[in-house]
C-alpha cells in the first residue's frame, strides 16, 4: 500500500472515530458527473500531450492536412459522501474519473482517475489525503476542447497525490485562506515516478483573499528538490515557481479569471509547460499567463473569450525546441434545461520553434455536454 494510501486510511480512521464519539447529524452522498461528444476540426497538425492527436490541440506543428474526429473522452462521473457531526465537523471521501487518453480519438478509451482524496473538516480547519488539484497554479478556463483546457498557455497545474492542509482564518472581510501541501513530486513514468529521485516531498503553497464572495486573488509557490544519483555529488537540481491567480465576478455580464506563472524546471515536476525538462547545469525557465472573459447575457446563452501564452526564457534554448505558445479562441454556450448544454468553439495557435519555421493552426470544436 503507498503511503498516500495509507494516511488517507488513517485519517478516514480517525475521523470515523471522531464522528461516533461525537455522534453523526446525517450522512450526504452525492453522485454527479456529465456526458459529453464533441467534434474536432484542426486546419494542419497539432500536437496533445507531446503527441498527435485532436481531443486537445495544444501545439501547432509540422504535420500537414487537416483532420477531423469525434470523441466521448472527456465524459466524467464522480461521486462524493460525506458525515456532519453535532459539532460540526466533517468526513467525507470523492472520487473522479473520465476517459481522456490524449493520444487523439480512441474508441476504447479505458476510465482515467482524476481525483480521489478523503477530507476532515472544521469550521477552522481541513485535512485532504489523495490525489486533487495542485495548490499552485490553480484556475482553470471555460475552454470546451478537451479536458486539458489551456495547458502550454499559461495553465500549468494538474492533479497529484498529496496531504494537504488547509487553514481557514476568522476573518469576515476578506475570508483569508492558507492552505500547504506536501506532494508527489514529478511525472508518473520519469523522475520520481520511476526512480524515487525527489529527496524530500514536493511543497506547495497557496494564500487568497475573497472579498464580498465574488472577488478572489491567491499567491502560489512550488519547490521540490532532484538527486538523480545520490552516490554521486553535485548532480541535484530544483523545480521552483511563483504564481498570482485571480477570479473576479464583476457582475453576469463580465467575469475574469486568469494566472500569470513564472518558474524554473516546472516540467520536471509535471507542470504543463513547453520549456521541457531541466537538470543539473542545464535549468529550464518558463513564464506564462492566460485570461478568460465570461459574459451571461441571457438564460440560454453565454459567450466566453480567451487566449494565453507560455514562453521557454531559458538562456540556452535547442533548435528545434519550442520557443513559445500562444492560443486565443472564443466560445458560444447554449444552456438548455436539465442540466444540458451546447458548445461551440473556434481558437488559432500559434508555435515558435527556436530556428525553425513558425507553425499556426485553427482549431474549431463543436460539443453537446448533459450533465447529472
Amino acid at each position: 500500500m503507498k503511503l498516500s494510501q495509507r494516511l488517507t486510511c488513517i485519517i478516514l480512521s480517525l475521523g470515523v472515530i471522531g464522528v461516533i464519539e461525537a455522534g453523526a447529524m446525517g450522512f450526504e452522498f452525492k453522485p454527479y458527473g456529465y456526458i459529453k461528444g464533441e467534434l474536432t476540426y484542426t486546419s494542419q497538425g497539432v500536437l496533445s500531450s507531446g503527441k498527435p492527436g485532436l481531443t486537445a490541440p495544444q501545439e501547432a506543428d509540422t504535420l500537414k492536412g487537416h483532420a477531423f474526429g469525434v470523441s466521448c473522452q472527456s465524459t466524467r462521473f464522480g461521486t462524493k459522501g460525506w458525515i456532519t457531526t453535532d459539532n460540526g465537523m466533517e468526513i467525507g471521501g470523492k472520487v473522479e474519473a473520465d476517459f481522456y487518453s490524449g493520444t487523439g480519438f480512441d474508441a476504447s478509451s479505458k476510465p482515467r482517475m482524476r481525483l480521489a482524496y478523503g477530507w476532515v473538516a472544521t469550521h477552522l480547519a481541513e485535512i485532504r489525503v489523495g490525489q486533487q488539484w495542485d495548490l499552485f497554479s490553480p484556475n482553470n478556463p471555460t475552454m470546451s476542447t478537451g479536458a486539458t483546457g489551456l495547458w502550454y498557455a499559461g495553465n500549468l497545474g494538474v492533479r497529484r497525490g498529496q496531504f494537504q492542509v488547509n487553514v481557514f482564518v476568522p476573518e469576515n472581510v476578506t475570508a483569508p485562506i492558507v492552505s500547504v501541501a506536501l506532494c508527489e513530486g514529478s511525472k508518473e513514468t520519469d523522475g520520481l515516478g520511476a526512480d524515487n529521485f525527489s529527496s524530500f516531498p514536493m511543497v506547495q503553497a497557496r494564500a487568497s483573499i475573497e472579498l464580498q464572495k465574488k472577488y478572489q486573488v491567491g499567491i502560489s509557490m512550488v519547490h521540490a528538490n532532484y538527486d538523480p544519483d545520490p552516490a554521486k555529488a553535485n548532480d541535484e537540481y530544483t523545480t521552483l515557481g511563483y504564481g498570482v491567480d485571480y477570479d473576479l465576478r464583476f457582475h453576469k455580464l463580465f467575469s475574469l479569471r486568469g494566472e500569470v506563472n513564472t518558474g524554473k524546471n516546472l516540467s520536471n515536476g509535471n507542470f504543463s509547460t513547453i520549456a521541457g525538462n531541466g537538470k543539473h547545469g542545464d535549468t529550464r525557465e518558463s513564464f506564462g499567463f492566460w485570461a478568460n472573459a465570461v459574459s451571461k447575457p441571457f438564460t440560454h446563452f453565454n459567450i466566453s473569450v480567451g487566449g494565453g501564452t507560455d514562453r521557454n526564457t531559458s538562456d540556452k534554448v535547442a533548435s528545434g525546441a519550442v520557443k513559445s505558445n500562444l492560443i486565443a479562441y472564443s466560445e458560444l454556450i447554449f444552456p438548455l434545461m436539465n442540466g444540458a448544454s451546447i458548445e461551440t468553439e473556434v481558437g488559432r495557435i500559434q508555435t515558435v520553434y527556436e530556428k525553425h519555421a513558425t507553425q499556426t493552426a485553427t482549431f474549431t470544436n463543436l460539443a453537446m455536454k448533459v450533465e447529472f
